[in-house]
């Protein structure tokens, strides 16, 4: 369906790669479209100048990572970008007697933190979310479940008034 609504690409999974042909043999894709999105991307990759230049200068990440003032964009960025659907008269958090169960499969990852793209991030520098909770809401309780959504986990969910499910 993606493919078909027009994401020519995807690189963060192997889903196309896995069920492109069986698409195109049932018919569910046409052909047509698949030689439409191949001249698209390499347009761009032919424009982007990847043909003749398709590595890029290894030494600049050294110069641009983790500098002070990107950092200070990004963290300003990401504030500026949060929506919160619905409050509910949530937040602000009380700080008194209130127990957050911080769980789901990626509560306690660090390299998921730093994104499907990043390859040279240093995840000794992540913060999960269930160590972010307990730095924000030190004084709050927080209930933890590892690992893929479980019956315990939803039994240790059901302890707290709070859930961030991660």
């Amino acid at each position: 369906m993606a493919f078909n609504a027009g994401v020519d690409m995807e690189m963060a999974s192997s889903c196309y790669k896995k069920h492109i042909k069986k698409l195109i043999k049932t018919g569910k894709i046409d052909i047509e479209r698949v030689e439409d999105a191949v001249k698209r991307i390499l347009t761009i990759k032919f424009k982007l100048g990847l043909f003749e230049k398709p590595y890029t200068d290894i030494n600049l990440a050294k110069d641009v990572m983790l500098k002070p003032e990107h950092l200070v964009c990004a963290r300003r960025l990401a504030s500026r970008s949060m929506v919160l659907l619905k409050n509910n008269k949530v937040l602000p958090l009380s700080s008194c007697g209130i127990k957050i169960a911080v769980i789901g499969p990626m509560a306690k990852e660090r390299k998921a933190m730093n994104g499907s793209w990043c390859l040279d991030g240093s995840i000794d520098r992540v913060v999960t979310v269930e160590e972010g909770m307990r730095t924000i809401a030190s004084e709050v309780e927080i209930i933890t479940s590892l690992g893929a959504l479980t019956d315990n986990m939803i039994y240790e969910a059901r302890k707290a008034d709070i859930i961030v499910l991660y």
